[in-house]
């Protein structure tokens, strides 16, 4: 059940997913709950992590954490100006008050302002960083790992090895990269859509033969090829009982247009495009026998 976010009163057991766009207060909330687990949690200031995406938002951030304490300690003092309070701070005063005094929240507060330089206020990387460095024994790394950023000339780099070791050298290879445009910063491109997946799975393909595949396909080209008026006459006669949603006339006459311009000229049948040979493996014949309408037959008594 969904409900607004109210940082004083929300449970902290547990996991909350907040829903936020930008400008709704999502560092105003934050350094509430930062303030929230100082004073009301009795917790030190290095054993609260704060985790954001980039070094602006975190220095920003760091500075928002530390002028609301600065804030609470003053409201508590009697020294902060009224434009400066709000009832999310008086809120968080009022349930610190009923817990303890104002000496041991101001002592409290004063304590982790001192020792705010230790706060563990990170972006993903840095915190990433901390962790290998501090369990490299149990992450099973080198004491001296360092996380990077994003280089796109290093990817760049890392594409074009690729490239000379497993395209360049390869004629099989080097043919269908020149039949489908393929270049090392397109292949960059087309693999930076995947990376990002947090569920990414990264499975070893079997080692495919790919001579023997080419082979292969110019067989199969070869005979429709030699058959290729038989298959288009016969895909007709058929075309009325298949299922014309699946089957579309205009569709299937280009199709049998673009097949015929590839015969006749010298344009590489591998450069077929996906389109092309989705609707060519719909004329199999499991295909065609599956998609074919049901004849109903009535009995006349």
């Amino acid at each position: 059940m969904s409900q607004a976010l109210n940082p004083i009163t929300m449970p902290l057991n547990g996991s909350s997913l907040i829903e936020a766009s930008a400008g709704t207060g999502k560092t105003f909330n934050i350094a509430a709950l930062f303030a929230r687990l100082v004073l009301l949690e009795r917790m030190p200031v290095d054993a609260i992590l704060v985790v954001t995406f980039t070094k602006a938002a975190t220095a920003e951030l760091k500075t928002r954490l530390r002028t609301r304490l600065n804030q609470a300690l003053a409201l508590l003092q009697n020294n902060l100006p009224a434009e400066q309070n709000d009832p999310v701070l008086q809120q968080l005063i009022d349930c610190a008050r009923s817990q303890d005094d104002d000496a041991s929240l101001i002592l409290r507060l004063q304590a982790a302002i001192t020792q705010f330089d230790r706060a563990a206020v990170y972006t993903i990387h840095g915190f990433c960083q901390r962790v290998l460095t501090d369990y490299a024994f149990l992450c099973q790394t080198p004491f001296d790992t360092e996380t990077i950023e994003t280089d796109p000339e290093m990817l760049c780099r890392f594409a074009e090895d690729f490239w000379r070791q497993q395209v360049s050298n390869n004629s099989s290879m080097a043919t269908l990269a020149v039949a489908y445009k393929l270049t090392p910063a397109r292949l960059m491109q087309e693999m930076g859509r995947h990376c990002g997946m947090v569920d990414l799975q990264v499975r070893q393909p079997p080692v495919a033969d790919i001579a023997g595949i080419n082979n292969c396909w110019q067989q199969s080209w070869q005979s429709v090829c030699t058959h290729f008026s038989l298959i288009q006459d016969s895909f007709w006669q058929l075309h009325q009982q298949l299922n014309g949603n699946i089957y579309r006339q205009k569709s299937y006459q280009q199709l049998f247009t673009d097949l015929q311009q590839v015969m006749e000229s010298e344009v590489n049948c591998h450069s077929f495009s996906s389109s092309v040979l989705e609707k060519c493996a719909k004329l199999a014949s499991s295909q065609l026998q599956e998609n074919t309408k049901k004849i109903k037959h009535s009995i006349m008594s």
